[in-house]
């Protein structure tokens, strides 16, 4: 399943920071639910790739709980107003990744579907 966020405004300014307010958001909460519901404290924040406790992009690749290193989020196609997203847990086996997309689409409806 594939999660597609897309930015709404009547200017292109206000679509891209819907576009990134909604991508943030849905990043944040992912990576509470690889941290197993911890919050990442002000040293996670401010160094994400070394400590491994929040979430960064490595290409279109996003870690979302380095230090697990099993809980990734790949940027599957980007446009003027949207991005397509697929979450990725490495034992999936009982749907986490997603259970994890609908969640954003229950949470985000007027910003986030599912999509192919």
């Amino acid at each position: 399943m594939k999660l597609k966020i897309t930015g709404k405004g009547n200017t292109p300014a206000r679509v891209q920071e819907s576009l990134n307010h909604y991508l943030e958001a849905v990043l944040n909460i992912a990576c509470v639910i690889a941290r197993g519901g911890s919050l990442p404290n002000s040293i996670d924040l401010a160094y994400p790739s070394q400590r491994g406790g929040y979430w960064y992009f490595e290409g279109d690749k996003v870690h979302l709980h380095s230090s697990a290193n099993n809980f990734f989020a790949f940027v599957v196609k980007r446009g003027d107003n949207y991005i397509i997203l697929q979450f990725h847990y490495r034992y999936d086996k009982q749907g986490f990744s997603d259970a994890i997309t609908s969640l954003m689409v229950f949470r985000f409806p007027e910003n986030c579907e599912l999509c192919v």
